[in-house]
């Protein structure tokens, strides 16, 4: 008993020192964990992915990898937009897709703002077949800058507005795809697509 206080008293010494030393943080977790305290090791895991969520795999791992519960990977990781999409990946990673469906419901809800979790609710919704509803996030919401981005965002919108035979909706999604260059035959492809399902069949035929 007396080593294992002492053993502690050295760990929360050691969270003391260096608080920005993200790497050693993530150690001392390990420790903790080590030492069988994993309401610690959780908390300092959750304060690292705070600052930085690129670490996420490598604390994951350190926590117990694909054996820990979904409840104590939601727990050692803040609710904030981008920790919460690098849990939805590794949870994807995981081919837990009930896992991520949580995870990107609850963060959907609070950070609607943040564009890769609007088009992994967008995904999520076509999923399930709610058509209307895998529109919506990407027809209302702020379309990401970057090209591969938006790419990323208008094939979706493309695809679910087809899907939800919202046909003008899929065109202009369509016509953004092809001004970012995108390949020909695909749009083609989906034009026809798009076509057929608005009952204009020799529409699609020229296509």
């Amino acid at each position: 008993q007396g080593f294992e206080n002492y053993s502690a008293h050295l760990l929360e010494q050691a969270e003391r020192l260096d608080r920005a030393d993200r790497q050693r943080r993530l150690t001392i977790a390990r420790l903790w964990l080590a030492s069988g305290d994993n309401t610690r090791a959780a908390r300092l895991v959750k304060d690292v992915l705070t600052d930085s969520p690129d670490r996420a795999e490598q604390a994951y791992t350190i926590l117990g990898g694909a054996s820990l519960e979904l409840a104590d990977l939601m727990a050692a990781t803040p609710n904030l937009p981008q920790p919460a999409m690098a849990l939805i990946r590794h949870l994807q990673r995981r081919q837990d897709r009930s896992g991520a469906a949580i995870v990107i419901e609850r963060a959907y809800s609070q950070h609607s703002d943040f564009w890769p979790l609007r088009l992994n609710f967008a995904v999520l919704q076509r999923d399930r077949g709610r058509r209307d509803e895998a529109v919506r996030p990407l027809e209302s919401g702020q379309a990401p800058s970057d090209p591969v981005s938006r790419k990323s965002w208008f094939g979706v919108l493309a695809q679910v507005a087809a899907d939800a035979k919202q046909f003008a909706v899929a065109e202009r999604a369509l016509t953004e795809l092809e001004r970012l260059g995108e390949d020909r035959r695909s749009l083609a492809l989906q034009r026809a697509r798009v076509a057929v399902g608005a009952g204009q069949p020799a529409q699609a035929i020229e296509l």
